[in-house]
């Protein structure tokens, strides 16, 4: 009788065991598949403010874009998160043309000139260049100006205000 018991119980506690890992290994499972839904899911959002931004990107919009954009800095899609950060590159180079930093933003701004895709960022660089030209040519007429007037040659610096 004793020995019935003693194999009931291993039998039990082998039943117990087994069915104690057999869930283990379905929490396993669940987790996996939950990590690949979740990333699943992050991959597709991350694509949906991909085309947003390309779509404010073609309106001009670039700290919009920007915006739509931060949140995938580090995404696992390599085209997103290039788009991330080069729109974050582009929006530091208008902010220091706003400031009327050129030095900070040429470098940056040469670098966005070798990006060669999308045709949206493209276009917004492009346009940057255009201001960073315009902005260091009125700065340079604004020198030309002070250096008239200093000069007291007021002809001139008319002439340059004019230009």
């Amino acid at each position: 009788m004793w020995k019935f018991k003693k194999s009931l119980l291993t039998i039990g506690a082998t039943l117990l065991v087994v069915a104690g890992l057999g869930g283990c290994g379905n929490s396993n499972d669940n987790k996996q598949s939950a990590s690949q839904s979740t990333s699943t899911s992050q991959v597709k959002a991350a694509k949906a403010a991909y085309d947003k931004a390309l779509t404010q990107l073609d309106n001009g919009q670039v700290n919009k874009a920007y915006e739509t954009l931060k949140p995938y800095k580090d995404s696992k899609d390599e085209q997103v998160s290039q788009l991330a950060n080069n729109t974050s590159d582009l929006k530091v180079v208008k902010d220091n043309l706003d400031a009327n930093k050129l030095k900070n933003a040429k470098t940056k701004l040469a670098d966005l000139l070798e990006v060669t895709k999308p045709t949206e960022f493209v276009k917004q660089v492009k346009v940057t260049n255009k201001e960073y030209n315009v902005v260091n040519l009125a700065n340079t007429y604004y020198a030309e100006i002070q250096k008239y007037y200093q000069a007291q040659k007021y002809n001139e610096a008319q002439g340059s205000l004019e230009s």
